[in-house]
């Protein structure tokens, strides 16, 4: 079979996998992980499969210089939907999966996800967001701009210049709860991992970045008088952006604040803000209350004992197959045509090899104590880490991990809380929490934090 024919096979079954995630990810405009807008929305209008054209570079060979084979494709799938509110500063919010000219390559290219929606009052100008990429430091400002090619050079010689209209210095200044909040949201993502949806790293190249210079603006037209809020987005290995985080943490607040300001930029009575601020105010609680009931729902389904392990099939490229959760991400990059070559002497030797190594592992890890007493003593004090995703665990082994899971902090715990969490969660003796916990750190599912 010649190599363009591999690529197209290989393409098509990246894409196959692509389309049922997207699927997937707008049925879930409806569900448990958009619970955040649940009590305003009305109702997810999924668009038409749209027929759209690109090439994508399929990577084969390894070495210091992959090789890409590019394969010109026709591309059918839902891109588009629809999502309407009621009883907030935002009524109809538009989400569409943007694909690149050139998919995946040498630059590893995602799709990108756009959300979109008209304020609740139009602002006769146009703003965006300047963070690193633009300010060159963990400060983030809104600043104007005039020329929409030309946006993210003329907001950087904004920043620079200390240049604002009288929104974004009321965006970035004001002690508003909309602007406190909103400043406050848009800081814990640009601290958090989901910040990668934003600029990542080529799975295919060190050197090669993928970059929104601007990934939160607004664009006036003149024309209809009406101001369009965009939030962009890339689609980066499992993090899909969920349109009521960019609704209810960012995009809802700055709409808000458009209301405060009158048709010639003068902010409007003081009265009249309060009354808006009023109405934000009464959501606090209630924001909380989803807030938690998303993160429990979400530990319920990890947790899930008797949930099946999942085996993952793949194809002679090493591709997924049949898997409608994941894409083609950086660990899909390895499959090569020197894949296919690979016999079944080499995958026996490599498992004994990697017997051998952990078996020297144990005996590394428990030589310098007695039994799990000696090394929960130890430890009891010290933070650990979860490592993995305990998947390959057996049922009992694999509850108390995601127990573990569930009470760390960004995977980290202190070893006496998890001994007391699985204590009072299993109603056991303090000797069996500690041999539960060993039998953890023995497999390497669990480890010190250095």
């Amino acid at each position: 079979m010649e190599v363009e024919d591999l690529a197209v096979q290989a393409a098509t079954k990246i894409l196959k996998s692509y389309k049922n995630r997207i699927i997937e990810y707008f049925q879930d405009f409806n569900g448990k992980p958009n619970v955040l807008y649940k009590d305003f929305l009305v109702d997810v209008q999924v668009m038409p499969e749209e027929t759209i054209s690109f090439a994508i570079e399929v990577p084969f060979g390894k070495g210091k210089k992959d090789q890409f084979v590019s394969v010109d494709i026709e591309f059918k799938c839902p891109l588009k939907a629809a999502i309407q509110l009621k009883n907030l500063p935002i009524e109809t919010v538009f989400v569409e999966i943007e694909f690149p000219p050139v998919f995946l390559g040498l630059k590893g290219a995602f799709p990108k996800i756009i959300i979109s929606c008209q304020t609740k009052k139009s602002w006769f100008g146009d703003f965006g967001l300047a963070w690193t990429p633009l300010t060159g430091s963990k400060d983030f400002r809104f600043h104007p701009f005039e020329n929409q090619e030309q946006k993210a050079k003329e907001i950087q010689n904004f920043y620079i210049e200390k240049i604002v209209d009288p929104l974004c210095d009321f965006l970035n200044n004001s002690d508003n709860i909309a602007c406190a909040k909103l400043r406050k949201n848009i800081a814990d993502f640009l601290n958090s991992k989901q910040v990668e949806v934003f600029s990542y790293r080529s799975p295919f190249s060190k050197k090669e970045f993928n970059t929104i210079d601007i990934p939160i603006y607004c664009e006036y037209s003149e024309k209809s008088d009406v101001s369009v809020l965009y939030f962009e987005c890339y689609i980066v290995e499992k993090h899909w952006m969920q349109p009521a985080d960019a609704i209810m943490k960012f995009l809802q607040y700055i709409s808000t604040v458009t209301q405060f300001f009158d048709e010639e930029g003068e902010l409007i009575e003081t009265v009249k803000i309060d009354d808006i601020e009023s109405d934000i105010k009464s959501y606090e609680a209630r924001e909380q209350e989803l807030t938690e009931e998303r993160r429990i729902t979400a530990i319920q389904e990890e947790w899930d004992p008797f949930k099946p392990v999942k085996k993952v099939q793949r194809d002679e490229f090493g591709y997924i197959i049949e898997d409608g959760s994941e894409g083609f991400f950086s660990k899909e990059s390895t499959s090569t045509l020197e894949k296919m070559k690979t016999v079944k002497s080499q995958q026996e030797k490599q498992l004994v090899k990697s017997e051998i190594v952990k078996e020297s592992v144990v005996q590394a890890r428990t030589s310098a104590f007695d039994d799990e007493n000696a090394w929960y003593n130890a430890f009891s004090s010290f933070y650990f880490e979860i490592i993995g995703s305990g998947s390959g665990l057996d049922f009992r082994k694999r509850g108390d991990f995601r127990l573990l899971e569930s009470i760390s902090t960004q995977k980290k715990f202190i070893l006496s809380f998890a001994r007391d969490a699985l204590r009072n969660k299993f109603n056991i003796t303090t000797r069996e929490c500690a041999k539960r916990l060993y039998e953890l750190y023995i497999s390497g599912h669990i480890n010190v934090v250095q």
